[in-house]
């Protein structure tokens, strides 16, 4: 925009941008942003995007895979895996003490409901396949299984 003006770039180190403004109808924040050199909002990354392109596209491999195994997509799992994504790339370019970004609290909710993915609710398990899961209940069936072959 500025270097569209030659006359604007010929006023120097001094620049009256709120005169500038009202005389070119353009708002004074476009014309600030645009003096320093800023981007404009249509070239600039949009506000409250943590992850780049490659990082997005590997996140939705990754979930695709889940999906593609019926397995239950958790808000847990999304935030988890963007957490470790957001620390894989910043170690490895940065390689500093400072600790990595991290997607705030909502940010997997909002991903999920922009996305196609089976929102499904968590059934409550059955008695026989909780029992089963327990280690003590694991243990017994073991040494009976253990008596048995003696």
């Amino acid at each position: 925009m500025i270097e569209d003006q030659p006359e604007l770039k010929a006023l120097g180190g001094k620049h009256n941008l709120m005169q500038i403004s009202a005389t070119r109808n353009v708002t004074y924040g476009k014309l600030w942003r645009a003096f320093r050199g800023n981007a404009t909002k249509s070239t600039r990354r949009p506000v409250g995007q943590r992850l780049d392109k490659a990082q997005a596209l590997a996140l939705k491999q990754f979930l695709d895979h889940i999906d593609s195994i019926r397995f239950r997509i958790r808000r847990e799992m999304v935030r988890d895996a963007a957490n470790s994504i957001l620390a894989r790339n910043h170690t490895v370019l940065y390689n500093n003490n400072e600790a990595p970004p991290r997607v705030g609290i909502h940010w997997p909710i909002r991903y999920l409901e922009n996305t196609s993915y089976n929102k499904t609710k968590a059934k409550p398990i059955e008695t026989s396949r909780k029992r089963a899961q327990d280690p003590a209940y694991i243990q017994t069936w073991f040494e009976g299984q253990a008596a048995y072959c003696k």
